[in-house]
């Protein structure tokens, strides 16, 4: 069976409070390339990733990019920074003061500046995302593959195709020519 090197599949998969979205592209190549791009703190995953693509396929250079979304309760964490707002507030107090202003220091002015408040970094543990990740890009290599295998197939019928006309030409030449 003739497999193209061209196609495109996507994955998605969620669990445990993450969902992972997986592209899969492959191009025409002679030998494997894999190219993985993967977010901000998960690229000890790339060699993973890579090899598991290279246990699938042996041709083409290949696309993968990984998304990770953090959708648990914890994701919506932030923080505050009192120095950063007490330091604020005395300079809003201060030219209240210095000009002799009748308002107010408002919530509205404090969080407007900042870094006053921000989200909480979370702790990243690729490691323990692995097994989502890796039958999310399962799913989507078996797409690229059922994707390769229908151009394959198309490409293969239109060889066929091809070749019928050559060889109805040749019988027509060799018709034509004999007694010449």
């Amino acid at each position: 069976m003739i497999r193209s090197m061209t196609g495109y599949a996507g994955a998605e998969r969620a669990e445990n409070g993450f969902a992972v979205m997986v592209e899969a592209r492959s191009h025409n190549n002679r030998f494997l390339d894999v190219v993985a791009r993967l977010p901000q703190g998960y690229a000890g995953l790339e060699e993973q990733v890579r090899a598991l693509v290279a246990g699938r396929l042996t041709r083409g250079r290949v696309e993968v990019r990984l998304q990770v979304q953090d959708v648990s309760e914890t994701a919506a964490a932030f923080e505050i920074d009192i120095v950063r707002a007490d330091s604020y507030h005395r300079a809003l107090a201060q030219l209240r003061g210095r000009f002799n202003l009748p308002d107010h220091i408002s919530l509205a002015q404090l969080s407007a500046v900042g870094g006053i408040i921000r989200p909480v970094e979370q702790q990243r543990d690729a490691g323990a995302l692995w097994p989502l990740v890796e039958a999310c890009v399962n799913a989507a290599l078996d797409g690229l593959n059922a994707m390769r295998d229908r151009e394959g197939a198309f490409i293969a019928e239109d060889l066929k195709s091809r070749l019928g006309h050559i060889e109805a030409f040749l019988d027509q030449i060799e018709a034509e020519s004999e007694g010449l």
